[in-house]
């Protein structure tokens, strides 16, 4: 995704913020945090931060100002920003900021190009070939277990957030809908003969982690992103499950195998809750255009963590001396 190499329009140290400076060394302190620098090796450093202070100039525009300093200027601004130390100078024009159901679409449109752009899972491609293993379609579903056990970890802490009332409903239901829904894989494994206490004792592949992981900590740390993202696994897709059943079929797998799985897409389908994101993002009237940019960025990583678990399952599962991943 093309997104722009600036973190800011204009940058300016956040109201509070405090520079003192001793013989060779800048401090900015913020609250109960903040940061050193040396000015030993950049000597343009204390303009560069009279700058920041004002707000007077494009973050475009410093490198050209301070050549000595051009290439550590956007780590600087990084640094600052991670510490919560700038903000915008001048105020998001109105143009760029959307409603929730605006930003929804504009969301979906990015997703669908980003996808096209990636083109189909490699699972999906070696499914409608022919190609794929059965012992990929079991991998496919252990780690399909292991991100609907885990997606109520997800929802709990993004409860806890202060969000509209109509948005609180929405993703109390949706919890309600997936709890226990792992259950419903407990006779998947057990119908090729993998035992609910092996089930729990798998561990994920690394890319599968990746995934629950950033949904709980997007659920912690930015609840835009979270209720912005959810739609990418909740989303129906019909030709993917379809090559999955039929795959089944054709090496020989069980019905009470492949059926839990294929339900459990049909109570998301007839649930509706491939517009859960547009349900949460509803009662948004106004998301700025910094907001935007951090939501994209991060459901792009989410997109790319995707295609790189749908990988990992072909690459690993497809070695046949490779089963339950049981460490202990």
């Amino acid at each position: 995704m093309n997104m722009s190499n600036s973190l800011f329009d204009t940058p300016i140290f956040r109201k509070g913020v405090s520079i003192t400076k001793s013989e060779d060394t800048v401090h900015i302190n913020y609250r109960d945090q903040g940061c050193e620098i040396s000015t030993s090796d950049f000597v343009e450093l204390p303009n560069v931060l009279a700058d920041l202070s004002e707000g007077v100039i494009a973050e475009r525009e410093l490198p050209a100002k301070y050549p000595a300093l051009s290439s550590h200027i956007p780590d600087l601004i990084r640094e600052l920003d991670r510490l919560s130390l700038l903000t915008e100078a001048v105020p998001t024009l109105p143009d760029k900021v959307m409603s929730g159901m605006e930003f929804v679409k504009d969301l979906q449109r990015m997703v669908t190009a980003l996808m096209n752009k990636k083109g189909n899972s490699v699972l999906y491609d070696r499914m409608v070939s022919e190609q794929v293993t059965k012992q990929e379609l079991v991998g496919y579903a252990l780690e399909y277990f292991h991100i609907v056990r885990n997606a109520p970890m997800a929802l709990g802490p993004a409860l806890s957030k202060q969000c509209p009332n109509s948005t609180r409903r929405a993703l109390m239901e949706l919890f309600i809908d997936e709890h226990d829904h792992d259950k419903l894989l407990y006779s998947t494994a057990a119908s090729i003969g993998i035992t609910k206490n092996q089930l729990d004792a798998t561990a994920p592949l690394p890319a599968t982690f990746a995934l629950y992981s950033t949904l709980e900590t997007l659920a912690r740390q930015h609840f835009l992103s979270f209720c912005s993202c959810l739609f990418l696994f909740e989303e129906p897709y019909p030709s993917f499950n379809s090559a999955f059943v039929d795959s089944c079929h054709r090496l020989g797998l069980p019905e009470t195998f492949f059926e839990p799985i294929a339900r459990h897409a049909d109570i998301n389908e007839s649930g509706e809750h491939q517009n859960i994101t547009e349900e949460l993002l509803k009662p948004y009237t106004a998301i700025s255009h910094h907001e935007q940019n951090v939501i994209k960025i991060n459901i792009h990583a989410l997109v790319e963590t995707m295609y790189w678990q749908d990988r990992q399952i072909s690459e690993y599962y497809s070695n046949a001396e490779n089963t339950l991943r049981i460490f202990s």
